[in-house]
């Protein structure tokens, strides 16, 4: 008996599952206040009292992130974060892979 009743089962969780409850709805989350107290241009959750860059959305990357500011070299080595394999440890310049953004030691030679 159970089985003929499943598909009945499944056509009422399936018109349930696609109703919307009872009065409520959901509203998107209201854009951040672009003049005033609390204005905040560029939507990066820092208010623009407080952003050095308030034109400019900060990038979330555990660096620096309260200035409110992105920062495209966090190591300062010359390589652009976004192309930097290691962005928080700084290139060295030894002629050896230096476009790479990582602290590296040239290959030992070893003369015969």
């Amino acid at each position: 008996m159970c089985s003929r009743l499943w598909p009945a089962c499944l056509v009422l969780l399936g018109a349930c599952a696609s109703t919307p409850s009872s009065g409520t709805t959901t509203q998107p989350d209201a854009p951040p206040p672009t003049t005033g107290a609390g204005a905040d241009a560029d939507a990066d959750g820092i208010p623009d009292a407080a952003d050095a860059c308030p034109a400019q959305p900060e990038d979330p990357d555990a660096f620096e992130d309260d200035d409110g500011c992105p920062d495209a070299d966090n190591d300062d080595d010359g390589v652009p974060d976004l192309d930097d394999h290691c962005p928080d440890e700084p290139e060295d310049p030894d002629g050896f892979q230096d476009d790479d953004g990582c602290h590296d030691d040239p290959p030992v030679t070893v003369p015969e």
